[in-house]
């Protein structure tokens, strides 16, 4: 582990590195996901700077223990940023319904320029998140986390996909029983969240052979 927090330059380093070796990858999700930010210099430029902000606040904070725990909590606002995509691809929401949920989000911003921003949202999302996760590892083996994150977004996505469906339920004048819910399972999911990260640290030091491996 570093004695000392690490500077935006060398997380952003880091972060570059990692996306280009993604590009390499065997998974063709990742790829796929990756590879769209290269599709034009602006999108990539883009993401850079939205990925930059992320990495400043993280470098603000002065020790290694400090930094973890900011992109212990980046990772869950990246997590977070993405479900609308994924949550639209998974149950399949498509026409009104799709609208619906956009408007929900988006309020007056007209459907095209909401899909459009939620679909840069959800690059850029993805490919922070896979920087996040590969920091974590970078300053310490934070796998404890990376497992407890994993088990929570799916419980998310539980309570994301019952969000629309209320949305979708109110656009056409329907009863939703479950409305009453949401509150309470908005709660239980900061609660799960607050716990997750002020998880000890206990997994073992990595070592590593230079800083970008």
């Amino acid at each position: 582990m570093f004695s000392r927090g690490l500077t935006s330059g060398v997380l952003m380093d880091v972060s570059e590195s990692w996306i280009s070796e993604i590009r390499q990858s065997d998974s063709a999700d990742i790829r796929m996901v990756v590879d769209r930010l290269f599709d034009r210099p602006v999108t990539y430029s883009r993401w850079l700077s939205f990925h930059y902000d992320l990495m400043k606040k993280v470098a603000a904070s002065q020790t290694p223990m400090e930094q973890l725990i900011l992109l212990r909590k980046t990772s869950f606002s990246l997590v977070h940023r993405q479900a609308l995509f994924d949550h639209l691809r998974t149950a399949q929401v498509t026409g009104p319904e799709r609208k619906a949920v956009f408007a929900a989000l988006h309020g007056s911003t007209s459907y095209t320029k909401a899909v459009l921003s939620e679909h840069s949202r959800y690059l850029e999302s993805n490919s922070s998140l896979f920087c996040t996760d590969r920091l974590e590892f970078f300053i310490r083996h934070d796998a404890a986390f990376s497992a407890a994150l994993a088990d929570y977004r799916p419980q998310y996505m539980d309570f994301f996909g019952v969000y629309c469906n209320w949305a979708i339920a109110e656009s056409r004048g329907d009863e939703f029983p479950m409305a009453l819910m949401i509150p309470e399972l908005k709660a239980q999911l900061l609660t799960l969240q607050r716990q997750i990260v002020a998880m000890p640290i206990r997994a073992a030091e990595r070592r590593w052979t230079g800083p970008f491996h």
